[in-house]
């Protein structure tokens, strides 16, 4: 999905973005890039 003007965007340590309401919600879930499955600290 394309990022509009006002999303709040997260960007991953191994450089991939994510809305950052989705991104939270995965992370909570697993530890891990969902493209990529690059472990994810933080972003």
């Amino acid at each position: 999905e394309e990022y509009e003007g006002r999303d709040e965007v997260g960007k991953l340590e191994c450089g991939h973005n994510f809305h950052m309401c989705c991104i939270k919600q995965w992370l909570l879930q697993k530890n891990a890039c969902p493209v990529c499955k690059a472990a994810a600290s933080h972003f």
